[in-house]
């Protein structure tokens, strides 16, 4: 893998992955987690939150809203039961569960703080679905990151003392005379002598002064020469402006969304139909999307203490109802769902579904008064990247990788399933249960890929993994056909059609549908390049079908892929990636 310009990264087909990858927690149930440790009513400890700047971003956000506290250990404590802290400084946004389960707590916590939206990587449907669920104050507008101070820092400035030239020489004696500060003049003026005697520190001082002027500014000359080499050292392990994300270029646009204030009088009446008691809500007769409505009002009535039953067409991420259990919220989830390869059991479900006859799949009850209670939670690894490590090693003939602390929940595992279900060689070598959370150590061995047809029964708990599953059925042998998925349509660009047409410039045989895609595979491509269009989802779907085509591929906007997967290339370089053939 090599660094090109600003932001672009080339990457040469592999011949073999081999070895076991460290997997960074995963950043949106970190959040999550981060939202229960602010409802639990005592101090919450979180571990193995991942350390990418994507998260460090979300972690200053908790601590402005008086939350999040980092321990000399390393691990973090939230400290719940307060109410947020209200202020100027917008909260930043760069995932789509993140923008609805955010703006339904600070709605109920009445917490007055705006979210700056980055438009890339949250669909215009999630916004406007949330207009509808939740009351703001005025319609999001465009805004640029430096009017909102959301710009990167400036640089350093080249009037300090040796950084106009980068000259290694030593300033001139009258520089450092003028520049040095006394280090300890505020210690010395509270130095008072009893009258009459030289006090010890009195002495010393006179020492001090003593001593030969030019002899200190050699040393204060050596010791400011020693700094300037560490900080180049330092300069020269960090990666490149290519692969180093330094947050938002000042004239970068977002969707600047003011403090949301409480459900909408529609959305209250909806729940709470001439009375208290929560009715049964639908959020499909609605026209909404149920995952996307169901984050914001299951967070939104979390936060108030609310009373909610929420029923659901089909199944899909329970992250969220998942975490409150486990802190100890009255949640009940209710499932009922196809036994796991009972093909024909699903046909009937959809058969009824276009029928317009549904049966609820999943049916979530929240009861009044919820009090979460503080824990020590462990962060399970990121279920996106140890995907697109299973499919690289899939598609690279004579892989061996093993993976560590895999979520295995199906809900979360969508993609790792279907794989498995496309001829994928992954073993789950042990199972634990951590926090009421099944994971798993896999392992994953390279395999040929047979192509299937998958609904919205397949993939509903898949959100970046949708991209790598385009890239699987691209080297399956047939024909794969993936539906429901134009959701990817409303981004603030059509991320389906920008990945097909990326698809379809490689070479690959691909068609779009109503509500989805028609892909025929076959062994091999020559490489091509991708537009990452700002997404990491798209950006690790195009690195995975880079080490895998012939020659060498190109990832456009690949700034994206660091800012939440930090250090992933040089992670993939010593598995083996971007070896010539």
């Amino acid at each position: 893998m090599e660094v090109l310009l600003e932001n672009a990264v080339e990457i040469k087909r592999s011949k073999r992955l081999k070895g076991q990858p460290t997997l960074q927690g995963d950043g949106l149930t970190g959040f999550q987690a981060l939202l229960m440790g602010a409802l639990a009513e005592g101090p919450t400890k979180l571990e193995n939150l991942p350390d990418s700047p994507w998260f460090r971003d979300i972690m200053q956000d908790f601590i402005r809203m008086g939350y999040a506290q980092q321990s000399l250990d390393g691990h973090w404590t939230i400290h719940g039961g307060n109410a947020p802290v209200s202020g100027p400084e917008p909260l930043r946004v760069r995932h789509e569960a993140e923008l609805l389960t955010l703006a339904g707590f600070l709605a109920a916590k009445e917490c007055r703080r705006s979210l700056a939206i980055d438009p890339a990587c949250v669909s215009g449907e999630a916004m406007e679905l949330l207009g509808r669920i939740l009351k703001l104050e005025s319609a999001p507008e465009l805004v640029k990151a430096s009017d909102i101070g959301l710009a990167e820092a400036a640089p350093i400035s080249a009037s300090a003392p040796g950084a106009a030239h980068g000259s290694d020489e030593a300033p001139s004696s009258g520089e450092e005379t003028g520049s040095d500060p006394d280090p300890y003049a505020e210690e010395n003026a509270r130095i008072v002598g009893d009258e009459g005697s030289v006090s010890a520190s009195a002495m010393a001082m006179d020492l001090l002064d003593a001593d030969d002027e030019d002899a200190m500014r050699r040393k204060r000359a050596k010791a400011a020469k020693a700094a300037r080499d560490a900080e180049r050292e330092a300069a020269a392990a960090r990666p490149s402006p290519a692969q180093a994300y330094s947050g938002p270029a000042p004239d970068q646009e977002f969707l600047l969304m003011k403090s949301p204030t409480g459900l909408t009088y529609k959305t209250a009446a909806q729940l709470h139909p001439g009375g208290a008691a929560a009715a049964v809500c639908k959020p499909a007769e609605f026209g909404w999307d149920e995952y996307q409505a169901k984050l914001a009002l299951l967070s939104f009535h979390l936060a108030s203490g609310q009373s909610l039953d929420l029923s659901l067409s089909k199944s899909g991420p329970d992250w969220l109802e998942t975490l409150a259990a486990q802190f100890g919220g009255p949640v009940r989830v209710e499932k009922n769902e196809a036994p796991e390869g009972d093909e024909l059991a699903r046909r009937i479900a959809r058969q009824m579904r276009a029928a317009g006859k549904t049966e609820p799949q999943t049916r979530i009850r929240l009861g009044a008064g919820a009090k979460l209670k503080p824990q020590t939670y462990t962060i399970p690894a990121d279920i996106a990247l140890a995907s697109a490590y299973c499919l690289a090693a899939t598609l690279i003939k004579g892989s061996d990788v093993t993976l560590e602390n895999v979520p295995l929940n199906p809900s979360r595992a969508g993609f790792i399933s279907a794989l498995r279900r496309m001829g994928a060689d992954i073993e789950v070598v042990s199972r634990r249960e951590r926090n009421g959370e099944g994971l798993g150590l896999l392992r994953v061995r390279s395999a040929e890929l047979f192509g299937k047809r998958f609904a919205a029964d397949n993939h509903s708990g898949m959100r970046d993994e949708i991209f790598l599953l385009m890239v699987a059925a691209s080297y399956a042998e047939g024909e794969t056909v993936l539906r429901d998925v134009t959701y990817l349509r409303k981004h603030d660009v059509d991320l389906l059609k920008g990945f097909t047409a990326a698809l379809k410039s490689a070479g690959v045989e691909i068609g779009e549908i109503e509500d989805g895609v028609v892909i025929r595979g076959r062994p091999d491509y020559d490489g091509s390049a991708y537009d990452c269009m700002g997404h990491p989802g798209l950006a690790l779907a195009g690195m995975v079908m880079g080490l895998k085509s012939h020659g060498a591929s190109t990832l456009r906007g690949a700034g994206c892929l660091d800012g939440r997967y930090p250090g992933l290339l040089d992670q993939m370089a010593l598995l083996g990636a971007g070896d010539k053939t």
